[in-house]
């Protein structure tokens, strides 16, 4: 029998001085490589719920706006298991302090605020970099209607 593994998976960004940064994260888990914050879903979550909790547990963010829901992913691993995620577009305060998770495990050694055009070069997988371009050119788009320059704040602090 097939196993899936339902997930979310956060692409955090904020505006700073009219630039946009994304949140990467360095997993070091089963794997090393540049992700979004991501982790599966709890018993009697909601997905929105999910969201909060794992992007809060990865790197102490406590204050985020889930934006709006982007396409979902899914991949196979070499075992079979199938893993299903739905991605959101959150944003955060990027001077805020990020605390890595160390416990019950330790899956991340570090982090960092980045443009476009570094994540898109620091991204492991694929469908990251897919969904970063996604994300960015809707973050634009937004930019440019004035739908979020209302929380855009000063670099600086």
């Amino acid at each position: 029998m097939t196993s899936i593994k339902f997930g979310v998976k956060g692409v955090v960004f904020d505006v700073v001085d009219g630039k946009v940064v994304y949140l990467l994260l360095h997993r070091i888990l089963n794997w090393e490589g540049w992700e979004f914050p991501k982790g599966g879903m709890e018993e009697g979550e909601d997905v929105l719920q999910a969201l909060v909790r794992e992007i809060e547990e990865e790197t102490g963010l406590e204050d985020v706006k889930v934006i709006t829901e982007l396409h979902p992913v899914e991949w196979k691993t070499e075992d079979g298991r199938i893993y299903r995620y739905r991605q959101f577009l959150v944003r955060a305060d990027s001077s805020q302090r990020i605390k890595l998770q160390e416990e019950p495990v330790r899956e991340h050694d570090d982090y960092r605020w980045t443009s476009y055009e570094n994540a898109q070069k620091l991204l492991t997988w694929e469908n990251d970099r897919e969904t970063l371009k996604v994300a960015h050119q809707l973050i634009m788009e937004m930019l440019k209607k004035g739908e979020l320059e209302n929380e855009q704040k000063k670099g600086g602090k």
